[in-house]
């Protein structure tokens, strides 16, 4: 037997749905703040020279300077591209948040305004499951 009444329960789902609103805002907040963070760019450390010298170090004529400086360009594209990656997977998840707090606040609205009484679950509660069942066979 039920003992809650139906605006009750209605006020019950609604503060449900209220609490599903707020944890998907704090969710969306969150991807929106780590959509502006990126990983910086790889700095190629600066070879120490001594005061007034400039030498290039080579190797079988190739400077040894040549191949981290390369490294450095190639590890700089992937670092922008996992940046944007990331700023485009924060924002879908943004928008989505967004999407399903929105969702949730018209449950709640649904659940607390009904259009009629009988969406507002104001049937009256008398009996076991016989009654019940009665009624859903006899409109």
């Amino acid at each position: 037997m039920n003992f809650v009444t139906g605006d009750r329960r209605c006020a019950a789902l609604a503060a449900i749905w209220i609490s599903f609103a707020v944890s998907f805002f704090s969710l969306a907040s969150f991807h929106y703040k780590m959509a502006d963070s990126a990983m910086p760019d790889f700095q190629r450390p600066e070879r120490p020279q001594p005061k007034g010298m400039r030498n290039e170090f080579r190797f079988n004529g190739i400077p040894l300077d040549k191949p981290l400086q390369d490294f450095a360009e190639t590890m700089n594209t992937y670092v922008h591209e996992q940046n944007a990656s990331s700023k485009q997977s924060n924002m879908i998840s943004f928008w989505g948040y967004v999407f399903a707090a929105c969702a949730a606040i018209f449950s709640a609205a649904a659940e607390l305004f009904p259009r009629s009484k009988h969406n507002a679950h104001n049937v009256k509660q008398s009996g076991g499951d016989q009654e019940k069942a009665t009624s859903l066979s006899h409109p």
